[in-house]
């Protein structure tokens, strides 16, 4: 798959020792921008921006909408990330972006049953 590698975790146990059994997907290449359509805040009726960046990296606590993004701004890969994310930064929580695949790596992962994903239709604008 373009714009994905799979680097070895280092185990803790074996004095950081790569793995050979599990593996970190790791997301390379250049982000998406998310169109203005998706929306995101603390519920649907969030109009006082609690928790966003006025730079636009951080849109929002929760996704609310399903996710567009600007057509332009795709690159030529199976796999991207969003340049905005969703989420808080409180203690161990962190923002996260939002995980883009193509129709070609939906049917990669769905041959080799790749568990704990959770796929949604994304627009294109």
């Amino acid at each position: 798959m373009r714009g994905a590698e799979f680097d070895a975790i280092r185990l803790s146990n074996r004095h950081g020792e790569p793995s050979h059994d599990h593996y970190q997907w790791k997301v390379v290449g250049n982000p998406v921008e998310l169109d203005s359509a998706t929306r995101a805040g603390e519920d649907p009726f969030d109009e006082h921006a609690y928790g966003r960046c006025p730079r636009s990296h951080l849109v929002g606590l929760n996704l609310l909408s399903e996710v567009t993004v600007k057509g332009e701004t795709i690159p030529e890969s199976d796999v991207t990330a969003t340049r905005q994310m969703v989420g808080v930064r409180r203690g161990l929580l962190r923002p996260r972006p939002m995980l883009l695949l193509s129709p070609r790596a939906w049917r990669a992962i769905e041959k080799v049953k790749l568990k704990g994903l959770v796929v949604e239709v994304a627009h294109v604008r």
